[in-house]
């Protein structure tokens, strides 16, 4: 059994994207992916692709580790 947790910067986040997107499961989604990916940065290197400004798309490599920063 999976358990979702959601805190208090995750609620914020999807209200804010809620209020872009006008959208409820857009933003629970899109929360969740950020907590996703930041889960993996704190576990290792994460791969990511993200939609900049004007529609283009970009990808990343990244972590949150103090011996790589």
């Amino acid at each position: 059994m999976n358990t979702l947790v959601i805190t208090d910067t995750t609620a914020v986040r999807m209200n804010v994207i809620a209020d872009r997107t006008q959208n409820l499961l857009v933003a629970g989604a899109k929360a969740m992916m950020i907590e996703n990916l930041k889960e993996k940065l704190r576990n290792g290197v994460a791969h990511f692709i993200f939609i900049k400004k004007k529609w283009r798309v970009s990808r990343g490599l990244g972590n949150d580790l103090e011996e790589f920063g």
